[in-house]
Formats: C-alpha cells, sequence, structure tokens
C-alpha cells in the first residue's frame, strides 16, 4: 500500500510535477494505460482524442524517467514506473481534499 501523503507532501509533488513540464493528469493517464504491462502507443490515446503534444511529451519526460522503455514506437510500464503509478493514486487520493470544485 503507498504512503499516505498529508496536503503540504501532495503540494510539493503536485509542483515537481509541473516543474518537469509533465502534466499530473498525463502522467496518470499514461501509467494508468500501461498498468497492464503490455506495450501501447502514443497514437492509441491520441485517436481517443487526447492532446498530442500532451502525449507524445508526456512519453518522452516518461522514458528519460525511466518509469516506461521503448520498443520501437511503442512503449512499456517498468518496475520504477509501477511505484510511480502507486504514489501517484495516493496523491490523487490526497490531492481530491485540496481541489476546489
Amino acid at each position: 500500500m503507498a504512503k499516505k501523503l498529508d496536503d503540504k507532501e501532495v503540494y510539493e509533488l503536485l509542483k515537481r510535477l509541473w516543474e518537469q513540464n509533465i502534466k499530473p493528469h498525463m502522467l496518470f493517464l499514461l501509467l494508468k494505460t500501461h498498468e497492464d504491462g503490455n506495450f501501447h502507443r502514443g497514437k492509441q490515446l491520441v485517436d481517443q482524442g487526447y492532446d498530442l503534444t500532451e502525449v507524445y511529451d508526456g512519453i518522452e519526460i516518461l522514458v528519460a524517467k525511466g518509469d516506461l522503455t521503448r520498443s520501437g514506437k511503442k512503449t512499456k510500464i517498468t518496475a520504477k514506473g509501477q511505484r510511480v503509478l502507486k504514489l501517484v493514486d495516493a496523491v490523487i487520493e490526497s490531492a481530491s481534499k485540496i481541489i476546489i470544485t
């Protein structure tokens, strides 16, 4: 189970994501898409209506960070990416308490 984060930790994590030019919602979407452990193409998400630039920029950042691995035009989640996805789930749970709706 992921560590329970307090509001300040959530703030700092989201800020670091923003500073790395990856939008938190794209990080979640990309990792969640790859959660099954299979290879996927960014084109699948673009075809579903997601922004092309956000998808491909996000993939490049996640590959560079080691959260995804590339084989040709396809990407697959790594063990590190699986751990990050669990943390993202914890951040989302905590962030839902501080987001104004």
